[in-house]
């Protein structure tokens, strides 16, 4: 349920009610479109809307062949990019819900475990326990795809140059994939003690400059290390596994991690410093992003943090949200009812939650400069 507490007596429009359950909302790279990725009681699909709020149509996932829509992004092309359960990639045209194909070559990927797509939209990466899959998403093309072996691969990223793609196994290797030539690569892990040793689900982060690497370990160690010769640079140690979530910030200054009991921590990367810890759990992180005002939000199923990027200080907070690094916009959705309400800019979110955080210690130049009474 939206909690509309923060946002009583504000002008917000209404986009058009959602086809089902909203599970997940995108807006176009030119602010044109959004998708909202729903949920009915017999199918799952795209609905598409113009930035006005206006509905344009719905795609049926199930009525054109597909299973349900997995992973979403916007093209520069203004197409939707789609990845479905049973590792299908395709792109929808948000005017003419026409829709192509991307043909991967692959034996078996319809056991897909997960995909990643790059931050920028670039590039995308499909896999299952023994099959990767990368896409150039600049013209839908197939950069490769590759049989592991039955490998039990646990997670994959690609460079946001989209140069080398790493993964990792539940056999305790670290392989990765120069995609210039298609070698494989796989790496000599002696000095990052226990990667895995048979543990589902470790997963792995790479800087966006692709100078380092963060693997989850089974000892309870984040280790950051040099891409170049594997050379632990950092430490990080976390009580339990980082299972959930584990990213750079766009800057690489900072490495967001969520473990299995789904609090989100902030580290520095360079000191190893922890900068922060939730109060609570916020269950499934689907983006950071540096903003350029000065923020740093992070965006989960529950709703977005938005912190000061110095002091790492939550600053706001608004339920069922999710943050563009577009223009600082700020969307927030009744999932469950099917609406979305669109506002303009990140400043009326500091306006409607800045009551919240009152217990934060800002200094009155940063609270002038936040609108924060």
């Amino acid at each position: 349920v939206l909690l509309m507490k923060y946002h009583t007596g504000k002008n917000m429009t209404t986009m058009d009610k959602a086809s089902g359950t909203i599970a997940d909302f995108y807006e176009s790279s030119d602010g044109k479109y959004i998708a909202a990725r729903v949920n009915g009681d017999d199918d799952a699909g795209i609905d598409f809307f113009e930035k006005n709020g206006s509905r344009l149509g719905y795609f049926s996932m199930m009525e054109h062949g597909y299973a349900n829509p997995q992973k979403c992004a916007f093209l520069d092309s203004g197409r939707l990019f789609v990845v479905d359960t049973e590792g299908n990639a395709i792109t929808i045209d948000p005017l003419t819900l026409s829709d192509e194909k991307i043909e991967i070559n692959v034996q078996s990927i319809f056991d897909m475990h997960n995909s990643y797509i790059t931050s920028d939209n670039k590039y995308a990466v499909l896999y299952s326990l023994d099959e990767i899959a990368a896409i150039d998403l600049s013209n839908c093309t197939v950069l490769g795809d590759w049989y592991m072996k039955a490998d039990n691969i646990t997670d994959a990223i690609i460079t946001a140059d989209g140069g080398k793609l790493y993964y990792i196994t539940a056999n305790d290797g670290l392989g990765c994939i120069n995609m210039s030539d298609s070698s494989i690569n796989n790496i000599d892990t002696a000095d990052i003690p226990i990667i895995c040793h048979g543990a589902y689900n470790n997963i792995i982060a790479v800087s966006n400059d692709g100078s380092l690497l963060a693997i989850s370990c089974q000892d309870g160690f984040v280790r950051i290390v040099d891409s170049s010769n594997m050379a632990v640079k950092r430490e990080i140690a976390f009580s339990g596994l980082i299972r959930a979530y584990m990213r750079f910030s766009s800057d690489d200054s900072k490495l967001v991690l969520q473990g299995d009991d789904y609090y989100i921590h902030i580290y520095d990367v360079s000191s190893g410093e922890k900068l922060y810890s939730s109060d609570g759990q916020y269950y499934s992180i689907d983006e950071i992003c540096d903003n350029q005002n000065g923020t740093f939000s992070i965006g989960t199923t529950n709703g977005v943090i938005v912190f000061d990027s110095s002091e790492m200080i939550p600053i706001a907070y608004v339920d069922r949200g999710k943050m563009y690094t577009s223009d600082n916009k700020v969307l927030i959705a009744n999932t469950s009812g099917g609406y979305i309400f669109p506002f303009q800019t990140i400043q009326s979110l500091r306006e409607d939650a800045k009551d919240q955080f009152g217990n934060a210690t800002l200094s009155e130049e940063k609270r002038v400069k936040y609108h924060i009474n």
